[in-house]
C-alpha cells in the first residue's frame, strides 16, 4: 500500500512500481480475513490480544513464512508488535480483496509460489512472475527477486 499511495501523492516522481509478495486473498483466505474485521467490529479485547501477545509468533510463522521457522520471523513479530494496535487493525480492516491493477504506469508483480497468505490471481497477467518462496520471498529469494526486479527496471518505460 505505501507503493500505491506514494504513486498517488507523488505520480510525478514514479515511473514504474513493484509490488513485492502483495496481499490478494482469495476464497478461504478472505473468508478469514472478513470474519477477523467482523470479530474485531463485534469484539475486539480478544482480536487485541491475539495482535499483541506471545500468539503473534506461531502466526507470524505459519502465514509469512508457511510454518518453516526462521531467524527473521523474530524480527517480523518484534516490528508488528511496535506498532500501535489500531495501526494494526486499520491495515488489516484495508486489506483488498483484488489485486490493484489500475496503475497507469509499468508494474511488476511478484509472487511467492509457496505463499500461503496471498496467492496470484488465477487469471495472471504477463506482468504477474512466481519466484520460489513464500511470503518471506523478498527476504529469504532475495537473489531471485533482485534479478526480476532489474530485470523489470532494465526495460525502457514505454515497454
Amino acid at each position: 500500500w505505501a507503493g500505491r499511495s506514494y504513486y498517488e501523492r507523488y505520480p510525478q516522481h514514479v515511473k514504474r512500481i513493484i509490488f513485492l509478495c502483495p496481499l490478494f486473498l482469495q476464497g478461504w483466505r478472505m473468508s478469514n480475513l472478513r470474519l477477523i474485521c467482523w470479530l474485531d467490529d463485534h469484539f475486539p479485547a480478544p482480536v487485541n490480544f491475539l495482535i499483541m501477545s506471545w500468539l503473534i509468533y506461531p502466526l507470524v510463522v505459519i502465514i509469512g513464512f508457511s510454518g518453516n521457522v526462521n531467524r527473521y520471523a523474530r524480527e517480523w513479530m518484534k516490528e508488528i508488535q511496535s506498532q500501535p494496535v489500531q495501526v494494526l487493525k486499520t491495515v488489516v480492516h484495508s486489506i483488498p480483496n483484488f489485486p490493484d491493477r489500475a496503475l497507469s504506469i509499468p508494474t511488476l508483480y511478484l509472487w511467492g509460489r509457496s505463499d500461503i497468505l496471498a496467492s496470484m490471481p488465477k487469471c495472471a497477467l504477463a506482468n504477474d512472475l512466481l519466484v520460489n518462496g513464500n511470503h518471506s520471498a523478498p527476504l529469504l529469494a532475495h537473489a531471485e527477486v533482485a534479478e526480476k526486479m532489474i530485470a523489470f527496471l532494465g526495460r525502457s518505460p514505454s515497454s
